[in-house]
């Protein structure tokens, strides 16, 4: 129902290491969304180089378990075959 988001405002975020040009990534960000037709407050976010790490292995191993859980209900379910081959834990 598209009345439910009437009135939001759309914010992006992204991360970037403290010696990125931050100013050129917002600036870059707010182009891609202009150029979509996105109404949208970018944000840069700062972090030390571990920082981002940490980061980005908690999301990649979150997306990962969540692949793996729907790819198992499919199979429950009947669905179609996965789009991806079966990892390692699976087999």
């Amino acid at each position: 129902c598209p009345q439910v988001w009437r009135g939001c405002h759309l914010r992006l975020f992204t991360v970037a290491l403290l010696e990125d040009n931050s100013e050129r990534l917002r600036r870059l960000l707010e182009a891609v969304a202009r150029r979509r037709a996105l109404p949208a407050q970018v944000h840069v976010v700062e972090l030390h180089d571990g920082d981002v790490s940490a980061y980005t292995y908690e999301r990649t191993l979150m997306m990962e378990q969540r692949s793996q859980m729907l790819r198992q209900l499919r199979r429950a379910q009947g669905g179609p075959a996965p789009s991806q081959p079966p990892s390692a834990e699976e087999e």
